[in-house]
């Protein structure tokens, strides 16, 4: 994938842009870290496997660092989102075609996801997002992975016209 470090990196791919990554150990679409910057200005597909497992599709590490995600066109990301220590990332899925098929977590930085249009979240398992904004037909799937119930822990929401798709279990007042 694209491993970015330092304050003066910047990455920038055009429209289209596809990265997939695979690895048995460890596996990242995108890395950034001590402040580097990597801009997709358009469409984008980003896959990362580990095994039989999700990898992680974009993790930005540290004050400063970026991944910006919200150029014009389908977004196709299948991995997770993680952002430590400082590190954002932005992503805009704005097509009905746009899908994010992972898990987002949030450790001191700033994810947020803007969804319109009919696209969608696959949330593969317990997620945070500092910001989503959820409108016109968007939808997150929470029951997209059968095994148990899972959370999703939002610090600031807006949207109108978006969908949650949850799973419960009204009977234990537990998981409901």
């Amino acid at each position: 994938g694209i491993f970015n470090i330092g304050s003066q990196s910047n990455v920038v791919l055009g429209d289209n842009a596809t990265v997939t990554t695979e690895g048995t150990a460890a596996s990242y679409g995108v890395l950034n870290q001590y402040g580097a910057n990597t801009t997709f200005n358009g469409a984008a597909t980003i896959t990362a496997q580990k095994g039989s497992e999700l990898g992680t599709a974009a993790a930005s590490y540290d004050e400063g660092s970026l991944i910006d995600i919200t150029g014009t066109g389908r977004k196709l990301i299948t991995g997770n989102l993680n952002t430590v220590g400082g590190g954002t990332i932005h992503l805009d899925m704005a097509t009905g075609d746009s899908v994010l098929t992972g898990a987002s977590t949030v450790n001191n930085g700033t994810t947020n996801i803007a969804m319109s249009n009919g696209s969608l979240w696959n949330m593969t398992d317990s997620s945070a997002v500092t910001n989503l904004d959820l409108n016109s037909g968007a939808k997150v799937d929470m029951t997209y992975n059968p095994d148990g119930y899972h959370t999703l822990t939002i610090d600031n929401f807006s949207g109108n016209g978006g969908e949650f798709h949850m799973k419960s279990d009204l009977d234990s007042q537990t998981d409901g």
